[in-house]
């Protein structure tokens, strides 16, 4: 790419793999030397780390259309893919559990509006998370906003190890007055299987006066504070079946062990086997299969024996 030089450069020619040109076109300026650059080569490493990236991003691409809907910056994604790559390089699997205490926005993160500690817990039973929280204080109000109240939000975002389906479900807690004593919060949110691994997302929803629940971007912070991983058992491939019985009929084939065939089902051959792939019969014949131009199948062609 060229690069503009000062007018106090007023020779032409080639400095190390610097090239300076006076053109017409594009006035003076500096290239690079040809054959000087190395070419880039395609290794073993980037391979890999491309499969890597490519694994992130198909385990976190539909958690992250499930979070961006909440407030979240710009760089959210980044950040998510970027814990999950960390630990896939390490040797470590996938898992939800790389977005344990994740801020959705770094620029409202939630401990800017829950200023103060909280109790807690969240039990798993079967298809619903039970959760308890009790805030030490309010949330935090700097600004003169017209406040009248606030709800507890919990998120639950979870997903299915073995088909990766995503499912996010919320649940709110009783309005809060800012100036009322503080209890804990008792929710229930109900999940889509026992077999589905899941994680807990908490923000406030602000109240104003005389227009309910809005959305206020200094009250907007969430943060995952609760990872349950379901860890699905390897499953072990079974090798196919070697059927050993033989066949009822003379035009009946037997295709490696298990997949029957007659000679003359174009339709029964066409789906089996590869044009020119030679064929041991189950009664000694040999053949192999043909292309048939005119009638647009494949077919088998026996092989007289000597």
């Amino acid at each position: 790419m060229g690069k503009s030089i000062s007018p106090i450069f007023k020779f032409q020619g080639t400095i190390g793999d610097l090239v300076f040109v006076n053109s017409k076109a594009y006035k003076k300026h500096v290239r690079s030397k040809k054959n000087s650059k190395t070419p880039f080569v395609w290794t073993a490493n980037f391979a890999e780390n491309n499969q890597r990236l490519h694994a992130c991003n198909d385990f976190g691409s539909l958690i992250f259309q499930a979070l961006r809907l909440e407030s979240h910056d710009g760089m959210l994604w980044s950040r998510m893919v970027k814990s999950l790559f960390a630990g896939l390089k390490a040797g470590e699997p996938l898992s939800l559990q790389k977005f344990k205490d994740l801020e959705c926005n770094l620029t409202h993160p939630m401990h800017e509006v829950i200023a103060g500690a909280y109790d807690f817990s969240a039990t798993r039973e079967q298809n619903e998370v039970r959760i308890r929280v009790l805030l030490e204080k309010h949330p935090v109000t700097d600004d003169k906003m017209p406040r009248t109240g606030y709800q507890l939000r919990m998120v639950a975002i979870s997903r299915n190890p073995a088909t990766g389906n995503v499912t996010k479900r919320d649940a709110l807690g009783p309005l809060t007055q800012y100036n009322s004593e503080l209890e804990a919060v008792n929710l229930t949110i109900p999940l889509p299987s026992p077999d589905v691994s899941c994680m807990l997302v908490m923000g406030i929803v602000p109240h104003m006066r005389n227009e309910g629940p809005v959305r206020i971007m200094s009250d907007s912070g969430m943060k995952v504070l609760w990872v349950d991983e379901v860890v699905m058992p390897e499953v072990v491939p079974q090798r196919p079946e070697i059927v050993s019985k033989k066949p009822e009929a003379e035009n009946q084939l037997s295709v490696d062990g298990s997949v029957k065939l007659n000679v003359g089902d174009p339709q029964t051959e066409a789906g089996c086997l590869r044009p020119g792939t030679p064929i041991q019969a189950s009664m000694g014949n040999t053949g192999y299969w043909q292309h048939s131009t005119a009638m647009g199948f494949v077919r088998f062609v026996p092989t007289k024996s000597s």
